[in-house]
């Protein structure tokens, strides 16, 4: 019974290269003559499988863990980059109608196609962020991102249709903040009357969003992880 602790004592270090010389060099003669190297092997390999085993679950553990880390990144960049290009697209229209509107030197037929490219322009974006707030809303846990690009939709929203002589006293009611209990815009009915402070509100929601795009928790996906 004394050379049998001794054998699984020394055994239990086989799992480390220097654990298995000795081993194999201090009492491999020992073990050897009391339970014979057949016997011997046999313990050998099943501890060496079962610490192979711990070690291809880990791996296999770590991988996961990688690869949900490079999902999340992934979406992460892949919404954010939706963002940007939806409301930078309108956003550069507007600007680019805002400077022919405003250039008496520009022959009317030039105005009306930069009017028509405008209102494509805002079509188009408006049909894509539908679609943008609905994945943030699935993508993250906190409604954060979600409310944000709908603050950013709302500004590019009545901008629109401020430049282009289409907003009323209900388009900035229903796109003020507080309208029926959410923030929309974040501006008051009169602040959205003016297109500085909306363009000054726009730069801030944009960088705003970005950060709440890049720190907030990805459902399925423990970020501290």
């Amino acid at each position: 019974m004394k050379f049998g602790a001794l054998t699984f004592e020394v055994l239990a270090t086989v799992a480390q290269p220097l654990g298995e010389r000795v081993l194999l060099a201090s009492v491999g003669p020992v073990i050897g003559a009391v339970l014979g190297t057949g016997l011997i092997g046999l313990i050998v390999w099943k501890i060496t499988d079962r610490v192979q085993s711990e070690r291809t679950a880990a791996n296999i553990a770590l991988e996961r863990r990688r690869a949900d880390r490079t999902l999340e990144t992934q979406l992460r960049m892949d919404v954010l980059t939706s963002a940007f290009s939806i409301a930078g697209r309108l956003y550069l229209e507007c600007n680019m109608f805002m400077r022919t509107k405003n250039d008496s030197s520009i022959p009317p037929d030039e105005r009306i196609k930069a009017r028509n490219a405008l209102d494509k322009q805002y079509v188009e974006c408006r049909a894509t962020s539908m679609v943008l707030q609905a994945r943030l809303e699935a993508i993250f846990v906190s409604d954060g991102p979600a409310i944000e690009w709908h603050r950013v939709d709302d500004l590019l929203t009545v901008r629109y249709m401020r430049i282009t002589d289409q907003a009323s006293d209900r388009l900035y009611e229903i796109n003020a903040k507080g309208f029926g209990g959410k923030p929309h815009s974040g501006l008051t009915k009169e602040e959205l009357k003016y297109d500085g402070t909306i363009i000054a509100n726009y730069h801030l929601a944009m960088k705003e969003l970005t950060k709440l795009m890049l720190t907030s928790e990805v459902v399925g996906v423990n970020s501290t992880v």
